[in-house]
Order: C-alpha cells, then structure tokens, then sequence
C-alpha cells in the first residue's frame, strides 16, 4: 500500500491546476485551468514603475481534453506577458493595478489562436498582487 501511496504522489502533485467546479443538480460542472501567476509590468509615463501578479484562471468549453490543454500553459502564459510588453495592462496613471477587462479580452485572443476558437469561454482574475503597494514614484 506504501508504494502504491507514493507512486501516486506525483499524479495528485500534476492535477493541482485543472479543476472541476462542484457538480450541483442545476448545472454540469464546469472545466476550469489555473494558469501559473504571472508577473505584468506596470508602466507609467513610459517607465517601469512595478510589477503586478497576477493569478489567472480559464474557463473551458465543455467537452474541451483539459490534460490537452494543460500543455498549452506555458504558452498561454508567455502570450500574456508578451502582451502586457507590447501595451501594459495597468490604467495609465496607476502602477498598482490591471486594467481586467483588458486583460480578459487579450487572454480571450491569445487562447484562441493557441489552442483554437471555443476552446475558452471566459477568463478570471483571480488575485492581482503589486510587487510594491506604492502609486507612481515622484507623482
């Protein structure tokens, strides 16, 4: 029972990150994969003021293979940060927060050009965690 035990280990330490939703007798549960935190500059009058972590969680199609998927994370997570460097995710003025509606639209994008269109429906913002609670230094 010990080795059965400890070769299951590592299966249970994988399956950390794609969840199911609770099944209730209303609805079908909904598939759901956590994307590692990520960390999004914050730029504020062309300067790198912080960087904000940001916990993002997506939310699968049903009938969408979550072990396929789940190889994709590394790239959906370096589509993000991509993004976030092209044009920062954060308000203009304000070096502590995101700007989620962008945020959620643009990981809609990527999604769908990374694993194809349908396969996301919907993205949350989980946390967002400035590294430094502080506003824009000097403004």
């Amino acid at each position: 029972m010990r080795r059965l035990a400890v070769l299951c280990l590592p299966a249970l330490a994988m399956a950390g990150t794609v969840h199911a939703a609770p099944q209730s007798s209303a609805k079908p549960a909904q598939a759901y994969m956590d994307l590692q935190p990520v960390g999004l500059p914050a730029i504020v009058h062309g300067r790198l003021v912080n960087y904000i972590f940001a916990d993002v969680r997506l939310v699968l199609a049903k009938g969408v293979d979550v072990a396929k998927l789940q190889e994709h994370e590394p790239f959906l997570r370096d589509a993000l940060v991509r993004a976030a460097t092209r044009t920062p995710f954060n308000p203009p003025q304000d070096g502590v927060h995101l700007d989620e509606a962008r945020l959620k639209a643009e990981m809609l994008r990527d999604a769908a050009g990374e694993v194809g269109p349908g396969k996301v429906t919907g993205v949350e913002i989980r946390s967002q965690t400035p590294q430094r609670r502080m506003g824009v230094p000097g403004g």
